[in-house]
């Protein structure tokens, strides 16, 4: 243990031979990378054991009321569209849809409606429309081989007036024409909601990373710090004023008010020399957190091919959703259809469903876990891959001699290494998502007893529902704090090539021994990712408002729509950006601070926005462990003031529990090294 350093908690401990950027690495965690896979292989075999029970057909073609399958079944192989007959999404399979106009005054059962294969035709129009066995023939497209209506709302409101006289629940047609108009403006405005939601908010983006790495960030915060007391105080004033006390105020209020503002006053001024002194006494921890911000934002700079792989990440589930959801239409096609009744203002409409047997059912759960799990392990794989980037950049001597090929590099290293590592963090975020998946689906079969007697099988669903939120809320919280592990267990294993366990462990003892610059990293990153979000969708609204008026401005329904739209790709665009940053902030952070507690100086490799730090670190350790003297100027006169076979001897015992210790050497050589 290094001389001058406090002996709770245990240091970092490293091979002695250690160099980094770590060069050798080995496979981690393979175990559950072999899981993994297994979970794979176990979800083709359920696909294959129910091909030979399964009826694929029912999924990829529409089925009628009456169970026809439309274009596979015995004598229908010619109709294979499905016109509906009601508006549960019952129907009957025909040649061609309807595309001419809607019959408005249907007089003819047989040419003027639309009926189920089970109606009576003998009864009369009214009656067909009011059982629900038929609807007026309607003017439709086809899609996937089903007509569907033109104009949903003129069909519900024409088969509303022709039953009841009257119009639909003006709420139903309010979302339907709402929905209807939304569509028709997003299409028309295309070319402004990709041009500028995606890529406007790209260049956004990446112009604001460049206006981190300089002084704007230590603006953004320390005007925000100095606000924050000032806004508290503000405001206690204010409520000094409402209580009356003051000479100026003129309000008449009551003792009790008089009393509660008086109160609510001092409370916020209290919190505001509470934040005051708190921002005084970390005041040099919110310096290094600037300067790691900056640190981050200039690593993504150097290597921008980290902002595509998010978007790999996207692409990759995507391909993976698509095989899972071909898998699941094979299981899903093992039921049997059966008829069920559902009430639609006031009617019993029949309808038809899969009724799965319970082979069928387990497999869903299970499919859903390896889905969570694949997900997770997409979202670990990306984390891992970041931090090997940014900790490859960090300990780089010549930053511009990075891999050309960029993060496709350093995304082959973790898949060959530490894809197993990835494996298990997701596996623990994936069993808290599944549980809270099994905890939704009781919950819904609770709210399906609503309408039960008292003395049914649940006569305390009310408590019942009171308990499953609150395991809602704990399964919440233990997901983020899991989360929040595995982030900075992944730093540990890019940095060090640890194993999911010992990065845990490291990480932990790290950032317990500099909880306080944890805490100021904090503050400053979320204020920093907040203003970035806000920066990219409120410029990208903007100009996307003004692209749209001047293009499309007599041709949308409404421009807000698509503001709205466009705002929240830009909403997500920024958030693949901070999600970026936020690894890359985590990474260089335990970078410095394992560079800090290994090397005690700032080598050549060390970013130049971090290395004058190296000499406040001083002072920062003179208040964390006391003693008069920093860690590194009390080692070092120790060092220069001991013979050379004392500091062998120190040497061999620190390497056998595997510390680092720095060769003897003077003071000056030191310092020497520090302006270097």
């Amino acid at each position: 243990m290094r001389s001058g350093a406090p002996s709770t908690p245990s240091k970092l401990k490293v091979p002695a031979d250690i160099e980094l950027p770590i060069k050798s690495r080995h496979t981690t965690d393979l175990l559950f990378l072999l899981l993994l896979i297994l979970s794979w292989i176990g979800m083709t075999v359920i696909m294959a054991i129910s091909v030979p029970d399964s009826n694929i057909d029912t999924i990829l073609h529409p089925v009628a009321s009456d169970g026809t399958i439309c274009g596979v079944t015995t004598g229908f192989e010619d109709t294979k569209n499905m016109a509906y007959a009601d508006i549960a999404g019952n129907g009957v399979c025909v040649a061609e849809c309807y595309t001419g106009a809607t019959i408005e005054n249907p007089t003819d059962t047989s040419t003027d409606l639309i009926c189920k294969t089970s109606a009576n035709l003998a009864l009369p129009v009214t009656g067909l429309l009011e059982l629900s066995e038929c609807l007026p023939l309607y003017q439709s497209f086809q899609a996937l081989n089903r007509c569907l209506p033109s104009s949903p709302i003129d069909l519900l409101t024409l088969t509303s007036n022709l039953i009841l006289q009257d119009s639909p629940p003006s709420s139903f047609t309010n979302t339907f024409d709402i929905a209807e108009k939304f569509v028709n403006d997003v299409y028309i405005s295309t070319p402004i909601i990709l041009g500028v939601g995606i890529g406007g908010s790209l260049v956004i983006s990446y112009l604001w990373l460049f206006g981190l790495r300089t002084g704007l960030v230590g603006i953004l915060t320390w005007v925000t710090l100095i606000g924050l007391p000032l806004l508290l105080a503000a405001i206690g004033y204010s409520c000094y004023y409402l209580s009356g006390k003051t000479e100026e105020s003129d309000l008449v209020v009551e003792d009790w008010q008089e009393t509660a503002f008086f109160v609510t006053a001092i409370v916020f001024w209290a919190f505001a020399g509470l934040s005051l002194l708190l921002i005084i006494g970390i005041r040099k921890r919110v310096k290094l957190a600037v300067k790691t911000t900056r640190t981050a934002a200039r690593a993504l700079i150097d290597i921008p091919s980290m902002i595509a792989l998010p978007f790999l990440q996207l692409l990759g589930f995507l391909i993976f959703l698509i095989v899972w959801a071909v898998y699941m239409g094979v299981v899903a096609s093992t039921g049997e259809m059966t008829e069920g009744v559902v009430n639609l203002y006031g009617d019993d409409v029949t309808y038809t469903y899969f009724e799965y047997t319970d082979l069928a059912k387990r497999s869903f759960w299970f499919l859903l876990f390896v889905l969570l799990w694949t997900a997770q392990w997409l979202v670990s794989m990306g984390q891992v891959t970041l931090s090997v980037a940014f900790s490859s950049w960090y300990f780089s001597k010549d930053k511009k001699s990075l891999p050309c090929s960029g993060i496709f590099s350093y995304l082959c290293t973790s898949l060959r290494y530490h894809a197993g590592t990835a494996a298990f963090g997701s596996l623990l975020v994936a069993i808290v998502q599944f549980i809270r998946a099994v905890l939704t689906y009781v919950q819904r079969r609770i709210e399906t007893l609503s309408n039960s007697p008292a003395d049914s099988i649940m006569p305390y669903r009310q408590t019942a529902r009171v308990l499953s939120g609150c395991c809602f809320c704990c399964l919440w919280c233990l997901e983020k704090a899991i989360k929040f592990v595995n982030k900075n267990a992944f730093c540990q294993t890019a940095i060090l090539g640890s194993s999911f366990c010992k990065g845990c462990f490291d990480a932990w003892s790290l950032l317990s021994r500099n909880i306080i610059r944890v805490f100021a990293l904090t503050f400053v990153s979320e204020l920093i990712f907040i203003l970035t979000k806000v920066w990219v969708v409120g410029l990208a609204t903007i100009g996307a408002y003004y692209a749209l008026d001047s293009l499309y401005g007599d041709e949308l329904y409404s421009i807000y729509g698509v503001l709205i739209f466009v705002a929240a790709l830009g909403w997500f665009v920024a958030d693949l950006f901070t999600d970026v940053l936020e690894v890359g902030v985590a990474t260089i952070l335990q970078c410095f601070l394992v560079d800090e507690e290994l090397y005690g100086v700032a080598g050549d490799h060390c970013p130049r926005d971090l290395r004058s730090f190296f000499k406040e670190v001083e002072v920062d350790s003179q208040e964390e462990y006391g003693g008069g003297r920093s860690r590194r100027s009390s080692s070092s006169s120790r060092r220069s003031s001991r013979p050379k076979k004392d500091y062998e001897t120190d040497s061999e015992e620190n390497q056998a529990v595997g510390v680092v210790v720095p060769p003897p050497q003077a003071e000056e050589e030191e310092s020497a090294c520090v302006v270097s």
